[in-house]
C-alpha cells in the first residue's frame, strides 16, 4: 500500500555517516515511488534527547533524520510520516504540528520490552521544537 520500512543504522549518539545516507539516496531512487510512506526505525527517540539537552544547554544531533526527510526523501516524493524508537522502556507519542493540510509526523517511543520500564513523568516533554539551528543545508 505505498507504506516502506526503513531501519535506520545509526549508533546510539553517534552521526550517520555518508555511506548510509548514499544507501538510503539508492534505495529512495530505485524502489521508492513519489507519494509513498515511511516508517523510520531508530536506535533512540532522538526528539526527546534533543528536547532534554537544549533545556539544559546542551546538544543533541538531530540533523541526520531531518536531512533524511528533507534532503534524500522529500525531493523524491516520499514522506516520512512515522518515526519509531526504542531505548526508553515506555511507550510515549509525540506528534508534530503540521502545516494546514497536510498530514502530522508521528514520533512513537515504544521500548516497552526489558528488565524494567522508564517513568514518563520524569521531565516534561508533552510539547517538543525542533531547533531551527539543526535544519540541514541542501546538499
Amino acid at each position: 500500500g505505498g507504506w516502506r520500512l526503513l531501519v535506520v543504522p545509526s549508533q546510539l549518539q553517534a552521526e550517520l555517516d555518508t555511506p548510509p545516507i548514499e544507501y538510503f539516496r539508492e534505495i529512495a531512487d530505485r524502489d521508492l515511488q513519489p507519494g509513498d510512506r515511511a516508517i523510520l526505525c531508530l536506535p533512540q527517540p532522538t526528539w526527546i534527547y534533543a528536547h532534554k539537552y537544549r533545556r539544559h544547554g546542551g546538544r543533541f544531533d538531530e540533523t541526520d533524520l531531518l536531512y533524511l526527510r528533507e534532503q534524500v526523501f522529500a525531493p523524491r516524493g516520499v514522506e516520512v510520516r512515522v518515526f519509531l524508537a526504542g531505548d526508553l522502556h515506555h511507550y510515549r507519542r509525540h506528534e508534530e504540528v503540521a502545516p494546514a493540510g497536510s498530514v502530522p509526523i508521528q514520533k512513537i517511543t515504544a521500548g516497552g520490552g526489558g528488565a524494567f520500564v522508564h517513568p514518563t513523568h520524569d521531565e516534561d516533554v508533552e510539547r517538543l521544537v525542533e531547533d531551527p539551528a539543526a535544519t540541514p543545508e541542501p546538499a
